[in-house]
């Protein structure tokens, strides 16, 4: 692979990253564990054109003031990553849970879509089971009625899995937290080629 697409392949790894720190629609690339290329997750530029423009904003511009939460939360799940790399039991037991949950969306006999409330639950609860025990605790800020609502609380920790698997391959990719402070700048020219 060569330098400038590596960079490419990177950058929208992040830009997944942020997607789900951002609560977009991710939750399809938690499926796609065995890509060819980054694009293979998110279904191309397109699956995080959304948060493309925000990742630039944050990397080219560095406006972090302007998107503090989500600068903290994408901070905290690069760190909840690395804890995780540390935990081989606990990987394979997100594997297994991510293909266990995939089979039972798949096989659906009603072809429900993915952003169904059952697979949102079952999402969330192999979070709680695996990533539930690590520190720091990811703790989202928001209306106190949408956070008790069982529903969203399902959406938000099934899109931290999401946060997650992005996390995972911007570090597979070579991505590390100082690249978005002391190496921009190969995120920055890949940034404004997409």
């Amino acid at each position: 692979m060569n330098l400038e697409l590596h960079h490419a392949e990177r950058a929208l790894a992040l830009a997944g990253l942020v997607q789900a720190a951002h609560l977009e629609a991710s939750l399809n690339s938690i499926f796609i564990t065995d890509p060819g290329r980054a694009c293979d997750v998110y279904g191309g530029e397109s699956g995080v054109s959304l948060c493309i423009k925000l990742t630039t904003d944050l990397v080219i511009h560095f406006n972090l003031l302007g998107h503090t939460d989500l600068v903290r939360y994408a901070l905290l799940l690069l760190q909840l990553e690395r804890k995780l790399a540390r935990h081989p039991d606990c990987l394979q037991a997100l594997g297994t849970g991510i293909d266990n949950i995939d089979k039972m969306r798949t096989f659906n006999p009603n072809q429900q879509p993915i952003n169904d409330a059952t697979i949102e639950a079952e999402l969330a609860a192999l979070d709680r089971d695996t990533l539930g025990g690590f520190e720091p605790h990811i703790v989202v800020q928001g209306h106190q009625g949408h956070l008790q609502n069982s529903c969203n609380v399902n959406r938000i920790r099934a899109l931290l899995l999401a946060g997650i698997h992005s996390a995972v391959l911007w570090h597979q990719l070579g991505g590390r937290r100082w690249h978005l402070t002391a190496a921009r700048k190969p995120l920055i020219s890949a940034l404004s080629n997409m």
